[in-house]
């Protein structure tokens, strides 16, 4: 005896009526092809539109009926879960990649942080200038190690600078990847009190870097960029909680 029987009912009314639908739309759509292709093509989507509504209603009072029973598994046989489908489905593939680039990434990954200025936390120009230099000293380091952790102490949250760097390097190691250790030397640095209505320093840092090689890891051939000379950057700091933040980086 069915638990809901008017439930039976609607579900045998239902199925007695999809064929009469689908014959009807076929007759019309037949009858005015021969007119107009395109109003038999939406014809036939009604007909699929309505053969797939029918079904889903179908599953859906099934699931009702199945729970009326007791929670009966509506999986079906203890099949996998769709978190487990979905891990397996973006789980990136292990690349073995070549012994010298292997080498590569593994020196990459244990480069040194750079040293820290003993008087980065000054509240003076002094102070400013020293953080500036270290986190301009800093970009080699996350890119080729993928920590970001002093990057994102040193950062306002709305550093479009800043976020656009731990980014790229997310995406850059998170697919594998990585950008051998490369130098950079500061060539000049400057500073500039907060102007009327401001309450940010401005200081410049200039400097200059080595050829830098970027991995994607999958193998190939590493992207190039050329040594470049007096690269500027232009630093808006400004001195909270007992050291200095950068709230914005723009390169000139």
């Amino acid at each position: 005896m069915p638990v809901f029987p008017e439930l039976s009912l609607l579900i045998v009314v239902m199925m007695m009526a999809v064929p009469v639908w689908f014959r009807l739309c076929v007759h019309v759509c037949r009858a005015g092809r021969s007119r107009v292709r395109r109003a038999g093509d939406s014809c036939l989507r009604a007909v699929l539109v309505v053969v797939l509504s029918v079904s889903g209603a179908l599953g859906a009072m099934g699931a009702l009926a199945a729970c009326s029973r007791g929670g009966d598994d509506v999986r079906g046989g203890g099949g996998p879960s769709a978190s487990a489908v979905s891990a397996s489905a973006t789980a990136s593939p292990t690349v073995d990649l070549p012994a010298d680039q292997a080498a590569a990434r593994e020196a990459a990954l244990a480069m040194p942080a750079p040293q820290k200025p003993e008087n980065m936390d000054e509240n003076s120009s002094e102070g400013a200038i020293a953080t500036a230099t270290y986190f301009v000293q800093l970009y080699p380091y996350v890119y080729a190690t993928g920590d970001l952790e002093q990057w994102k102490s040193m950062s306002r949250q709305d550093c479009l600078f800043c976020n656009s760097v731990i980014t790229n390097v997310k995406e850059l190691h998170e697919s594998g990847g990585w950008r051998d250790p490369w130098a950079q030397t500061v060539v000049q640095s400057g500073y500039s009190d907060p102007g009327p209505g401001s309450e940010y320093s401005r200081v410049d840092i200039a400097f200059d870097r080595d050829t830098t090689y970027t991995y994607d890891g999958t193998g190939g051939e590493p992207e190039v960029a050329e040594p470049h000379s007096y690269t500027v950057i232009i630093f808006a700091m400004k001195y909270t909680d007992g050291h200095w933040i950068i709230r914005a980086g723009q390169v000139e």
